[in-house]
């Protein structure tokens, strides 16, 4: 997205005729994906934690961003749902509050996809 100069032409044929003319190129914006980063977080054993995946991902528009599926399940906005993850469950509130809750005694690593949409 951006400016383009015009650009003011000259054409001259074998036999010394010219004509001029103006090119003016409009380049029509469209929409970027939005860009989403890994996120970390750490919690004790056998307690909850509130999650805020969209905190360091960005969108170059400016247009706001939401999640739009966890681990492959769709999210639908204003609806609790529950979403069962390897070793925890995530929680969306009708708010939109994410809250992780890992399996009673796990403790280790636990990874789960998440996709915006902006």
């Amino acid at each position: 997205n951006g400016t383009v100069p015009t650009v003011d032409y000259t054409v001259t044929d074998n036999d010394g005729g010219t004509a001029s003319s103006t090119l003016d190129i409009v380049i029509t914006p469209v929409n970027d994906a939005p860009i989403a980063v890994n996120d970390s977080y750490t919690v004790n054993e056998d307690e909850s934690i509130a999650l805020n995946p969209l905190k360091g991902d960005s969108d170059i528009d400016g247009d706001s961003l939401s999640i739009i599926n966890i681990n492959g399940t769709a999210l639908t906005p204003g609806v609790a749902q529950s979403i069962t993850v390897d070793n925890g469950v995530v929680k969306i509130d009708i708010n939109g509050a994410i809250t992780f809750t890992p399996e009673a005694n796990f403790n280790g690593q636990v990874e789960f996809d998440y996709t915006i949409s902006d």
